[in-house]
């Protein structure tokens, strides 16, 4: 029997666990580690190959347009979602064998609380303490369409459990805290004329907004205490969020060091 019972015995011996463990073991007994992870890549072949239902509704070109795993505390790091035209989809990369398999697909569509439209930006946001569900949640936040909102959709349950509206250009990105800060319901939304909106995204409520000028990019702290911000100069900027965000000013941004980014946009930061 499996030790820690079926779905856990399936985890523990998947053929992944099995591949990392042989990788882990030649690293170890390598003794030119930068020709051992070369010769890692030229072995790379591809696992699957999807063709996403991307259905673009605006002049956005068919592709994909975003991807991001699921890298928050939790039981969930199998999980990687992408979005292209007005589609969002999830899937599991680890429990079907040599397949990736297709978790929960959104479309993003008008309805009585949305216009619907194509979706520019994705992350995931941590769901601790606030679902319900008995083996847990993920939780995706996805932002875009003809009314520039910000939608938060339960794996679990399939559908939106948050809504938020307020940008009145395109959003470019969006970011969020983890439980393993203060701060695990805080959102961030950048949109096209360089305003970063701080959101609840348990209550749907705004917390606050402030100017980031020509920024294209950006990422929160896990702990929620602050924003990085990229720019179209190459230049990235440091912000600390106030823990009450109502009473206190609008944060300012402090220039990061030397950027070695040239005059190139920094168009994608991860923290």
């Amino acid at each position: 029997a499996a030790p820690d019972g079926i779905a856990s015995y399936h985890v523990m011996n998947s053929p992944q666990r099995h591949l990392r463990r042989a990788r882990e073991a030649e690293e170890q007994a390598a003794t030119d580690l930068k020709r051992l992870k070369t010769s890692f890549l030229e072995k790379v072949i591809p696992k699957t190959i999807i063709r996403e239902q991307c259905n673009p509704t605006a002049k956005l070109e068919r592709s994909v347009r975003a991807l991001v795993f699921n890298q928050l505390p939790g039981n969930c790091g199998n999980l990687f979602a992408t979005i292209g035209g007005d589609f969002a989809t999830v899937y599991d990369d680890e429990h079907f064998g040599d397949h990736v398999a297709v978790v929960c697909q959104f479309k993003n569509e008008a309805t009585d609380h949305t216009k619907g439209g194509d979706l520019t930006a994705l992350c995931w946001v941590d769901p601790s303490g606030y679902t319900a569900h008995e083996l847990g949640d993920a939780t995706l936040a996805v932002a875009g369409g003809d009314d520039n909102a910000v939608q938060v959709i339960s794996v679990a349950d399939g559908r939106v459990v948050s809504l938020m509206k307020g940008h009145t250009s395109s959003i470019l990105a969006v970011a969020a805290g983890s439980s393993e800060g203060k701060h695990p319901e805080r959102l961030v939304s950048l949109d096209a004329a360089g305003t970063a909106v701080v959101w609840n995204w348990r209550t749907q409520a705004k917390l606050g907004a402030f100017q980031v000028g020509d920024a294209v990019a950006l990422a929160v702290k896990p702990d929620g205490s602050g924003v990085y911000t990229g720019h179209k100069g190459g230049v990235v900027k440091a912000w600390t969020l106030p823990e009450n965000l109502d009473e206190t000013p609008s944060p300012k941004g402090v220039a990061l060091g030397v950027v070695c980014h040239g005059k190139n946009p920094v168009d994608c930061l991860v923290v």
